[in-house]
């Protein structure tokens, strides 16, 4: 997970088993931040507004 100036703020790996991932997003700042996800189909980018 990045901030919107790339800046990344939060990693993690994850089996290929697991088909999802929960962070607790009630330590983080209100704003926009940006999820970057890597799969065996490609990589995917989404932003993601935490209020």
């Amino acid at each position: 997970m990045y901030k919107t100036l790339s800046q990344l703020i939060f990693e993690t790996k994850t089996s290929t088993k697991e088909n999802y991932l929960e962070h607790n997003a009630g330590i983080m700042k209100p704003r926009t931040y940006i999820i970057k996800m890597n799969t065996q189909k490609g990589t995917i980018s989404k932003k993601v507004l935490i209020e």
